[in-house]
């Protein structure tokens, strides 16, 4: 707080608005939601006045989760579409994938499985669009974990999973594999092994399952 006001005395406005940005996390850690909204809406006049769309949307994005954390889905949902809306003007490839995880978040929270794959599925053929691989990859690690959540609630609720979303979850975990081991992301490429691990207990797999879980630790044994 005190480094914002130095940057705001000497008129540093870019400055002041990422500092601004940054107390979000500090206020949600040690003062609680409420106070982080105000500090994320603050955030987001300061860029609105600066007219830097993507620090805009940086602040919106984390209203959004602001908002969900706070029960409020609706204008979670808002703040998400926004972000993307002000990203697609910057021409920010990365803050509209963003922008669709998030809203991708949201509808999760509401088991609203349709309209989350739907974000999902957006989102990965955006980042494959602009060549980011890395966000392509994270983008088809959250295809997966909706799926995985849709199947693993027929199970909870005392059915099989639908064959026809494990198939799928199987194909988005795979996926996401690949690309992050086309990128060397040997963490990500743990959580990938895991969400593996997940579709083959949910298709009653148990050697294949076994097998993925061993391959998991070799790879975060050696990553350390």
């Amino acid at each position: 707080m005190k480094q914002r006001k130095v940057y705001q005395k000497a008129g540093y406005k870019e400055e002041e608005a990422s500092i601004q940005l940054g107390l979000v996390d500090l206020f949600f850690e040690f003062k609680g939601r409420k106070e982080a909204m105000k500090e994320a809406k603050d955030a987001l006049e300061l860029f609105k006045k600066l007219g830097d769309k993507c620090g805009a949307g940086d602040a919106l994005l984390k209203t959004s989760s602001l908002h969900l954390d706070l029960e409020s889905p609706t204008d979670a949902l808002q703040a998400a579409k926004d972000a993307r809306e002000l990203y697609r003007e910057a021409g920010d490839i990365p803050g509209q994938a963003q922008s669709l995880q998030n809203a991708c978040s949201i509808y999760l929270a509401q088991a609203r499985w349709e309209d989350a794959k739907k974000m999902a599925t957006e989102a990965c053929e955006l980042s494959r669009k602009g060549g980011d691989k890395k966000a392509e990859a994270m983008c088809t690690q959250t295809l997966a974990s909706v799926l995985i959540s849709k199947a693993q609630m027929d199970v909870d609720r005392g059915r099989l999973a639908d064959s026809r979303v494990v198939k799928e979850a199987l194909k988005a975990s795979e996926g996401a594999l690949k690309l992050f081991r086309d990128v060397d992301d040997r963490g990500a490429e743990v959580s990938a092994l895991h969400l593996m691990v997940s579709v083959h207990l949910l298709s009653q797999a148990t050697e294949q399952a076994l097998s993925t879980a061993r391959e998991a630790l070799d790879v975060a044994l050696e990553v350390g």
